[in-house]
């Protein structure tokens, strides 16, 4: 693990810890409105689509 760097210093493993940015937010956002949205539609159309009906 030396060899990779972990433990030397803090700036070189990619186990530190970095705020989230506002890209990051918005796909959260974005990620939580299709979720929310998938949740909406099972529970609104209850019908199964079945094409050779």
């Amino acid at each position: 693990m030396t060899l990779r760097g972990f433990g030397r210093n803090k700036a070189r493993t990619w186990y530190n810890y970095r705020p989230l940015n506002s890209k990051d937010w918005l796909a959260l956002a974005v990620i939580a409105v299709v979720v929310i949205l998938a949740l909406y539609k099972r529970n609104v159309d209850t019908a199964i689509w079945y094409p050779f009906a």
